[in-house]
């Protein structure tokens, strides 16, 4: 939850950019701020080991990815898809450093916004 104190713990200030672990900061962050809008905050993990970061409960469920590494533009992980197909949400969102976009995956559209704007 603090990651000013893990940073001390571990002691490790660098620039985000440079950072091995960049990806779970990130994803930290997500989850502090989600906390602060939400009341309850789910994950899907699946017995093969396929997972999305965040589900919220919505009037459906909502699936939420974070994607902070250099990714090809709008591209979407097998787990992702997994969850797609599974449960056919109307609506999901991948927050990423890579900017807006939208695409539609059959049933769903997705939407890709930086993660800054959460």
């Amino acid at each position: 939850m603090d990651s000013g104190l893990r940073n001390s713990l571990i002691d490790e200030f660098g620039a985000l950019s440079l950072r091995v672990d960049k990806g779970a900061l990130v994803e930290s962050f997500v989850f502090s701020e989600l906390l602060k809008k939400e009341e309850k905050i789910n994950f899907w993990r699946t017995k093969a080991k396929a997972e999305v970061d965040f589900v919220l409960k919505k009037e459906f469920p909502f699936p939420l990815e974070v994607k902070f590494q250099k990714i090809k533009k709008f591209n979407l992980s097998k787990s992702f898809l997994s969850f797609l197909e599974a449960y056919r949400p109307k609506r999901a969102l991948v927050l990423t450093n890579q900017g807006w976009g939208k695409i539609k995956y059959r049933q769903t559209q997705i939407f890709f916004v930086p993660v800054w704007y959460i």
